[in-house]
């Protein structure tokens, strides 16, 4: 199988950290607000059944190497800007975080941290910000302060 640089650049790295994810459905009751917010009381159906997003089997965990900035920016985002997420990207799960990879591979890169300007840490930096203030989200998807 011959393997082309979109492959090796944006869909393995995904399949390793979904791969090594635990999924945002929990049996435990609680702990895990992504769960609690995207489950059966948002969307109406039960586990059971599928969701607005699909099967219920998908990923909503947060990347925890963080090497690549990509990576790090989609599962932020996953986790504290879920439905504007959502919203932008697409409710399949695969497809939305293939083109969330897709847009922040494409964004530059300043070599440090910052808060404005088309850049992939300013967009981080909003997203990281959004856990205590979902407002910001706006910011972090690169529709404000980081375009």
């Amino acid at each position: 199988m011959m393997l082309d640089a979109f492959s090796i650049r944006f869909v393995f790295p995904f399949a390793a950290a979904l791969a090594l994810m635990p999924s945002c459905k929990s049996d435990d009751g609680g702990g895990d607000t992504a769960a609690d917010e995207h489950g059966a009381g948002e969307h109406g159906a039960s586990e059971a059944s599928a969701g607005e997003h699909g099967a219920d089997t998908h990923d909503h965990s947060v990347d925890s190497d963080g090497t690549d900035p990509a990576v790090a920016y989609c599962s932020c985002m996953l986790a504290n800007c879920h439905e504007p997420y959502h919203t932008k990207f697409g409710e399949d799960e695969m497809a939305a975080e293939a083109a969330c990879l897709a847009e922040a591979g494409a964004v530059p890169s300043n070599g440090a941290p910052t808060e404005m300007g088309n850049f992939i840490e300013c967009r981080q930096h909003f997203c990281d910000a959004a856990m205590a203030d979902p407002t910001v989200c706006t910011n972090a998807l690169g529709d404000a302060v980081c375009m």
